[in-house]
């Protein structure tokens, strides 16, 4: 058995896998530079994500941020919701049969005016 194990070890060329031998130093050199390969191209796999993620996850806040609320609703003026609430009461308490007339409404819209704190000036 010595002699065969001779033999075989003497007919394995440098550089060729031999099955009498497997763990060859030039072998084992091969499975290491590409496990160094692996780890790095893995390595370089995970950053490459972990930075895509965190570019998205900054558009998403930029964007976010920049969306305006949708403005409210237009509101009515104070003074004409004042001036609406004088000509409701006027309505309330005039026959509806009289004719509409301007200047007997006015001092009415002038007291509720007053009454929620506006002051009247003329214009110069």
């Amino acid at each position: 058995m010595t002699t065969r194990t001779t033999t075989a070890a003497a007919a394995c060329e440098p550089g060729r896998f031999c099955p009498e031998h497997p763990l060859d130093p030039g072998l084992l050199v091969l499975i290491a530079v590409a496990l160094v390969a692996i780890t790095l191209f893995a390595t370089a796999a995970v950053a490459l994500v972990a930075t895509v993620d965190q570019a998205t996850r900054y558009v998403v806040r930029r964007i976010r941020r920049t969306r305006r609320p949708a403005p409210p609703e237009p509101r009515p003026p104070h003074h004409l919701t004042v001036i609406a609430a004088a000509l409701d009461d006027w309505w309330l308490v005039t026959d509806p049969r009289a004719p509409f007339d301007g200047a007997a409404i006015a001092p009415r819209v002038e007291n509720y005016l007053l009454s929620s704190g506006y002051q009247i000036t003329p214009c110069p």
